[in-house]
């Protein structure tokens, strides 16, 4: 890999100074950034682009000799002149040397590092802009004292000032892809950036660390972390340069905080001088944001903590942590990460660190879905004598990283009569959820639920027994029984979980959301607060089954970016695939499968709910959507490897994915059959959504007349604008009805299903043909052409045969002509927007009228109405 990486990013950064020595409109531009940023870089590229057809003379700020006049000049400066006594002649002698190296010629002058200039030079370049000898392109660090005179350029409007931001999250990836020859993993593009905030001097000292240590592999499709981020020797020169200036009173604080950041303002400047800590604010080393009412102090890059913090000698470190655990301690511990925090610092610090500690902390960390802390905690909790309640915690950490027999291992000997009710339930719960989800031993499951169940007499503690049982219920196929079970008055547990995913599966959107909204403003407590997570997964659901599709994208696309934020790979998971899906039944194929592909590659380390197998079969029917046959049965298999039989909530799915794949070799017959035959599973298991939707894909399979009856039957079973929509789209379909497939294409539009909405728009320009109407034949063919635009090519069996339809018969100049008419302009308006006389526009329509079967300009506008639009109020029985 070279040394010297690709110029990327700064296109418009480039294309802003080159304008402005063009137009010579100022006397330069002055380039200003933190450092790092690319200012010197910039310059260089602006000197490379110039050619050599440009003189260029290049000075440097040198700090070292700051206090010899002209020094930063002194190569581009003759013996002074006899007689030139005075500033004035002095300096018109300077900028005459100066601008005569170009030889009368146009002189780009750049001054890099302008704030490390002596006093003397710094007036130089002011008077060499003031007089106009050349174009001037300055550097200048932000945050930075910088001398009067250049400070002065830009004030007095004598040079544009450029401030150069960081590079955005795109252009790094832009840029590693450049380097490294493979995109880079979203995810570990994601921690990239925010480890180095875009600045390209730290991005490429950490990246070559990181490939000389392994950590970064640049193998195969792509580029991954394959180990934390750490600060490599090349990283650590670069920033204990920048820090090599601060005082030991302001090292203190700044390791003080690589320790314990962020840290409320206040609490900082108890344990630090406060001009201590205002001064390094000033100079750009600190950070000060406001979080919930209190400012708290980081330091101003996430790298400098990982530099500061390897370089701490071990004790001073213990003891910075061991201030730290007091000091938080003092206050209360109001904040959720307080108790995670002080555990962590009592451990590192081996001062104060009770099992009883650690144990809280681990439940903590779980709730933070920091799974790997949750180990950390629980295990020193089981060394230092936490007896069973830290071993619970330990299974629950693994479990939560898929290390499914290391947690059975652990729970299955544990005495359930010999702790505690409240350790008897966690145990219960954890080791049911392990042998369901993760252990594939349903029966076995069950039997722990009740078993323990048996044991407990506190009703808060049996409420969580039953609301296991009725998840394990939901995901046995049983919807019936678990939502039963579930309604109870449940405040905790997965009892609201189980309600709302049940009502949601059986078409009841509305009561789930209904039950979501009441769960999710309670809150629940804090170990349990995966459960949130969850209830807003299940969010998700309810958008997708009521039809609400451009909702349930943007929701998943927010709920992505939060954890990939949060840095949760399994929740990030969850809702690429979510995500995926939306993208999908909008016939965006191509975007889906990319999110389709991350989500699945993550779910092979770990998968809570087992959702694998259907994010595999999501991404069958993408390929089969693209046509690639091969990748779809590639795919497909894999969703079939990875079903459980006792998983039942949404493995019909994989079926109604593989009908897609029969689809896309041609068989339609077999295909129908498949989703019949997913739709009948569905049936048999409570699941009337999944039904409604399989069924809807026997409709797109041309089964329209065989599946209409069940769905006008579903219709009072399944809530939303979906249903309702198949149930038309199919009986418009089996009747031939070209009107009301024309509604069903606007409302699937209108819902955001936009492959559903071409797909009805296709036919109901057949339909319409068959009844001999030519001009609404001719408005559904625009229609269905214009969604299918937007669906990223992707090819179904109804869409297929939008391609086997004759072209417009319109030329160019009678569609132009025949759109105006349609809009109400008279002929004489038609032909004066165009040019032409109304003879000439009335002969034009005289042949749109032949071609499309049309005598009037009223029966013309239904031919030329919009292509898409909004679903009507009603669309019919």
């Amino acid at each position: 890999m070279p040394e010297r990486w690709p110029f990327t990013g700064r296109t418009t950064e480039l294309a802003f100074i080159e304008r402005a020595m063009t137009t010579r409109a100022a006397a330069g531009v002055a380039i200003v950034g933190d450092p790092g940023v690319g200012k010197t870089r910039l310059a260089r590229e602006l000197v490379a682009a110039a050619g050599a057809g440009q003189t260029t003379e290049w000075v440097a700020g040198l700090g070292t000799v700051e206090s010899i006049p002209f020094g930063a000049f002194a190569h581009l400066l003759t013996v002074p002149r006899p007689g030139a006594i005075d500033a004035l002649s002095r300096y018109g002698g300077m900028i005459t040397d100066i601008a005569g190296r170009a030889a009368g010629s146009p002189l780009l002058l750049v001054v890099d590092d302008a704030h490390l200039l002596d006093d003397a030079s710094a007036s130089l370049v002011y008077e060499l802009a003031l007089a106009r000898a050349a174009f001037i392109v300055t550097t200048v660090r932000a945050n930075e004292r910088v001398p009067e005179p250049i400070s002065a350029l830009w004030r007095e409007e004598l040079i544009d000032r450029l401030e150069l931001q960081h590079l955005s999250e795109l252009d790094v990836g832009l840029l590693l892809e450049r380097v490294l020859g493979v995109p880079v993993e979203p995810a570990t593009l994601r921690r990239l950036w925010a480890a180095t905030r875009g600045n390209a001097m730290l991005l490429h000292e950490l990246v070559l660390d990181l490939l000389g240590s392994g950590a970064l592999v640049a193998a195969g499709r792509t580029a991954r972390l394959t180990a934390p981020l750490e600060v490599g020797p090349r990283l650590m020169e670069v920033i204990e340069a920048r820090l090599r200036n601060v005082t030991a009173e302001e090292r203190a604080v700044l390791e003080t905080l690589a320790v314990g950041e962020p840290l409320g303002a206040a609490m900082l400047q108890r344990l630090a001088l406060p001009r201590t800590v205002a001064g390094l604010e000033r100079r750009g080393l600190l950070e000060v944001a406001g979080h919930d009412g209190e400012l708290n102090v980081r330091l101003a890059h996430p790298l400098y903590s990982e530099a500061l913090r390897t370089a701490i000698p071990r004790l001073a470190a213990q003891e910075i942590m061991r201030q730290l655990a007091e000091a938080v301690e003092a206050t209360g511990m109001p904040r959720r990460e307080d108790l995670m925090r002080v555990a962590t610092w009592r451990l590192e610090a081996r001062d104060g660190a009770s099992p009883d500690l650690l144990i809280a902390a681990a439940w903590r960390a779980h709730s933070f879905l920091d799974h790997v802390t949750a180990e950390r905690m629980a295990r020193a909790a089981v060394e230092f004598g936490g007896s069973t309640a830290a071993e619970v915690a330990l299974a629950e950490a693994l479990i939560g990283q898929n290390r499914r027999r290391e947690a059975e291992a652990l729970l299955a000997p544990l005495d359930v009569l010999a702790v505690d009710q409240m350790t008897r339930a966690r145990i219960g719960i954890s080791r049911a959820s392990n042998l369901f989800w993760g252990l594939g031993r349903a029966e076995e499951a069950f039997q722990v639920v009740r078993d323990v169940h048996q044991t407990l007499h506190a009703p808060a503690l049996t409420n969580f027994l039953q609301a296991m049982e009725a998840m394990l219920l939901l995901f046995s196929g049983r919807t019936a029984e678990a939502v039963e079970l579930a309604s109870g008055p449940m405040a905790t547990g997965s009892g609201p979980l189980t309600y709302a995913l049940g009502s949601t599966v059986s078409g009841r959107t509305g009561t789930a959301s209904e039950a979501l909204d009441e769960a999710l403003a309670e809150g629940r407590p804090d170990q349990w607060s995966f459960e949130v997570v969850q209830l807003q997964l299940a969010r998700w659901w309810t958008f997708w089954l009521a039809g609400r599709i451009r909702e349930s994208e943007a929701y998943a696309a927010d709920a992505l970016a939060d954890a990939e934020a949060r840095r949760s790979a399994e929740v990030a998971a969850y809702y690429s695939a979510l995500l995926g899906y939306s993208l999908l039944l909008q016939g965006r194929h191509r975007s889906a499968a990319r999110r389709l592909d991350v989500a699945a590659e993550t779910m092979r380390r770990v998968d809570r709910w087992g959702l694998r197998n259907v994010v595999l079969g999501w991404r069958a029917q993408a390929a089969a959507l693209a046509g690639d046959l091969e990748a779809a049965e590639r795919s497909l298999n894999e969703a079939r490897a990875a079903t459980e039989p006792h998983n039942r909530l949404f493995s019909t799915l994989v079926p109604v994915a593989a009908s897609w794949v029969l689809a896309a070799r041609g068989h339609l017959s077999a295909a129908a059959a498949a989703a019949a035959d997913a739709a009948a599973t569905a049936a048999d298991r409570g699941q009337h959504g999944f039904e409604m939707l399989a069924l809807l894909d026997g409709v797109r399979f041309g089964a329209a007349g065989a599946v209409t009856p069940r769905l006008a039957l579903l219709g009072g079973e399944v809530d939303g604008e979906l249903a309702r929509c198949a149930h038309v789209f199919g009986s418009a379909l089996a009747a031939g009805d070209g009107g009301r497939l024309d509604a069903a294409a606007a409302a699937f539009d209108g819902a955001g299903a936009t492959l559903f909405a071409a797909e009805a728009a296709v036919e109901a320009m057949f339909a319409h043909r068959r009844a001999g109407d030519r001009a609404r034949a001719y408005a559904a063919r625009r229609q269905a052409a214009e969604l299918a635009g937007r669906c990223e090519g992707a090819l179904t069996p109804m869409i297929a045969r939008l391609g086997e339809e004759e072209a417009d018969p319109l030329t160019g100049r009678e569609r132009e002509i025949a759109m105006l008419a349609a809009t109400g302009l008279s002929s004489p308006q038609v032909a004066q927007s165009l040019g032409l006389s109304p003879r000439t526009v009335d002969n034009h329509l005289q042949q749109v009228y032949r071609k499309l079967g049309v005598s009037s300009r009223r029966e013309l506008s239904l031919a030329f109405r919009p292509a898409s639009g909004t679903a009507p109020a009603s669309l019919g029985d």
